[in-house]
């Protein structure tokens, strides 16, 4: 889910708690010794987003913020804010030596990956691995593995 989040609305904060649930608590914030990526610059995206991003001439930086049942990319263009949900059920990560790509099935980002972004990644993989481990997760939609190795 593709939103805008520049001005509040609860009907998308609502959508958005319901499709990657909640944002931690405190505790968890510091038990998980943070929930957020450092920031990265996007090197390519789905059509969609690219032409978000494209809108003004700056360079096109995002970050990772885990929640309960998925992550949110977080990216600005011009002077509004989205944000792109994506569950943990449908969430797929491609790392290749040059670029790292995310994808839900429908859309995708794609960036270089630094060496702290490597450690974040490790992180929503652990995340997701425990998350379909529980009980009260949503049934995976693709047969495949969540995260496809590929040397580009």
């Amino acid at each position: 889910m593709l939103a805008n989040i520049t001005y509040k609305d609860h009907k998308t904060d609502r959508a958005l708690q319901q499709l990657v649930g909640a944002s931690y608590g405190l505790k968890a914030r510091l038990q998980k010794r943070g929930i957020g990526s450092p920031r990265f610059t996007i090197k390519s995206a789905a059509a969609s987003i690219w032409t978000l991003l494209t809108r003004d001439n700056s360079t096109k930086y995002a970050n990772i913020e885990l929640r309960k049942a998925g992550i949110q990319i977080g990216f600005k263009s011009i002077l509004e804010t989205y944000v792109w949900a994506i569950p943990y059920d449908r969430l797929y990560i491609q790392v290749g030596r040059e670029e790292t790509i995310l994808t839900d099935g429908n859309l995708w980002i794609g960036f270089t990956p630094a060496q702290d972004m490597q450690k974040f990644l490790q992180k929503i993989k652990l995340d997701q691995s425990a998350y379909e481990n529980t009980e009260n997760r949503r049934p995976r939609k693709h047969g495949s593995d969540s995260t496809a190795q590929s040397d580009q």
